[in-house]
């Protein structure tokens, strides 16, 4: 069946409702679009700032504790001369006594000579007779108050990092004294504290 011949009045009727339809819901769809892009522009805004800011807390945090730790070996380094903290047994009273104070996060303590050798240990046995001298961390911890090395596995085979503090002989040469500290219980504190 063929379909009947519309009516021109009819025709221009429905042209008219098409295109009243159209001029009303135009606007509409245009504000929605601009208000969906200004809204996700503004959310997107707000959690990255949000995330930024709590990044920020989160690396205060960190860098207060690891301050703390730094200043604590700093203590122990400057309240001895070199020749005490060269005494393992005196080495290794203080590492039970920083265990005992900030929980069971220091492995061991060494005391480092100028050409990178440990003269002093406290820990487990197996690490006693070791050089840093070859160390890349070593080179940069020489020349530094304070050093904080990168988190490694090395021959623990464990997560650890190291903070260092030089000190200075009778014979104003530089040494370190070089506290690792276990990276897992590390991460534990800092949840704790945040």
């Amino acid at each position: 069946m063929a379909d009947a011949p519309r009516n021109p009045g009819q025709e221009a009727e429905h042209t008219l409702r098409r295109v009243t339809v159209a001029v009303a819901i135009t606007p509409l769809l245009l504000v929605s679009a601009i208000l969906f892009y200004a809204y996700d522009i503004i959310y997107r805004g707000t959690v990255l700032d949000h995330l930024r800011t709590q990044a920020l807390r989160h690396a205060q945090i960190i860098d207060r504790f690891l301050e703390e730790r730094a200043a604590t070996l700093r203590l122990e380094a400057h309240s001895v001369p070199v020749s005490r903290l060269a005494d393992t047994r005196y080495l290794e009273a203080r590492l039970t006594a920083l265990n005992d104070a900030f929980g069971p996060m220091y492995t061991d303590l060494g005391l480092i000579d100028p050409q990178g050798r440990q003269v002093a240990y406290a820990g487990p046995p197996q690490f006693q007779r070791t050089s840093y001298a070859d160390a890349p961390w070593f080179a940069l911890a020489k020349d530094q108050e304070t050093f904080v090395s990168d988190v490694a596995l090395g021959a623990r085979r464990s997560p650890h990092f190291f903070v260092t503090v030089r000190l200075w002989d009778a014979e104003k040469r530089p040494w370190l004294l070089r506290a690792a500290i276990d990276f897992g219980k590390f991460n534990a504190r800092v949840r704790e504290i945040r």
